[in-house]
């Protein structure tokens, strides 16, 4: 096969150079053509002289000018392709067509040589073929028994695979089935126990909030804020968190007074459940202007002395956990007896002792 591909190629080779060879033999006639035409035209059109000028019809003389000279114009001819020139090119064309006729001649008898090594190749190739055959069917008859013995052995080993194969892609579901369980298992431990500390949370922080609700409802009572018509609760809002004074959201009061005490009360009873419940929060609380909105006449001043009086049981009952700080410009005489600085018109800067 491979002696055949090699002549082959060189085969087509010599076909492609015929071809070549021929086209150029072709072109070289061509050629030789008009170079025949042009040494013609050259005998017959320009081999003539002037004895006249054709411009005012007087004699020429061609001896009273140099050599090399046209005794016409008299100027210096460009130098132009001799007969001689052309002659010769013609002889080199006629050798050169005669060199590539004998390059055919032997790209012929090259095709003609290779095509009968190629029939030779290719004889010799079926007869080669054949007795293969022949030796390979003589082989197989005897190992044919042999050869189905084992094409059933390993179809047997293959069907015996494939069952095995199938079983253990059974434990493989199997073990994988049982891994999933363990960890939804153990997911459902880790939820069930998320719920009880959700559920724990939610039942103490709705422990915190009633908390809340009672310590601001107290306080309220405690500093006597007004009642409103038609009242409702006062308790604390579980949506914003914020106060609800007998049924009216903290927006709504109109009054600056009540406004100042409800707000009061709902600080105070933050302060007071996360003491209770030792919740986070900074147990600091500053107050400024209890009787500026509230009044300091007949039960506005009643008001405001209770409210002094809520702060000050606060503060004996959570002195050392809870500091409060109340600004104001009118105090009552009962609670002097708490006050850390005082300034005036006069006296306008804080004290240096107070850092000591």
């Amino acid at each position: 096969e491979q002696e055949i591909m090699q002549y082959q190629k060189r085969y087509r080779f010599e076909q492609y150079g015929l071809q070549q060879k021929t086209s150029l033999v072709a072109q070289l006639k061509t050629q030789s053509g008009r170079l025949t035409k042009s040494i013609v035209a050259g005998n017959h059109l320009l081999d003539f002289d002037f004895i006249s000028c054709p411009r005012c019809g007087s004699s020429v003389e061609t001896v009273s000018v140099e050599p090399g000279v046209c005794y016409l114009c008299h100027q210096t001819p460009e130098p132009q392709i001799t007969q001689d020139d052309l002659i010769n090119e013609q002889k080199r064309v006629y050798q050169q067509i005669e060199e590539t006729y004998e390059l055919i001649t032997e790209h012929q008898k090259a095709v003609v040589d290779l095509e009968e090594t190629i029939t030779k190749s290719i004889s010799q190739r079926e007869n080669i073929t054949q007795e293969i055959n022949i030796r390979a069917q003589h082989y197989i008859s005897e190992q044919a028994e042999q050869i189905a013995e084992q094409e059933r052995y390993r179809t047997h080993i293959q069907e015996k695979r494939q069952r095995l194969s199938e079983y253990l892609e059974l434990f493989t579901r199997q073990d994988r089935t049982l891994t999933e369980i363990r960890e939804l298992e153990e997911q459902l431990e880790d939820i069930e126990t998320a719920i009880e500390v959700a559920e724990s949370r939610i039942s103490r922080f709705n422990e915190y909030i009633v908390y809340l609700d009672s310590s601001f409802q107290n306080i309220l009572e405690e500093i006597q804020a007004p009642n409103l018509p038609n009242p409702g609760e006062s308790i604390i809002d579980r949506r914003t968190y914020l106060p609800i004074y007998q049924g009216r959201r903290f927006d709504e009061l109109e009054s600056l007074g009540l406004t100042v005490m409800v707000n009061i009360a709902h600080a105070l009873a933050h302060q007071l459940t996360c003491l209770h419940f030792d919740l986070k929060l900074p147990n600091i609380l500053f107050i400024d202007g209890i009787s500026d909105n509230i009044g300091n006449k007949n039960l506005d001043l009643e008001r405001v002395q209770s409210i002094y009086r809520c702060l000050m049981r606060i503060s004996n009952e959570y002195g050392d956990r809870l500091q409060l700080i109340v600004a104001g410009n009118t105090v009552p005489d009962f609670v002097r007896e708490f006050i850390f600085v005082s300034f005036d018109g006069n006296n306008k800067l804080i004290p240096s002792d107070l850092f000591e």
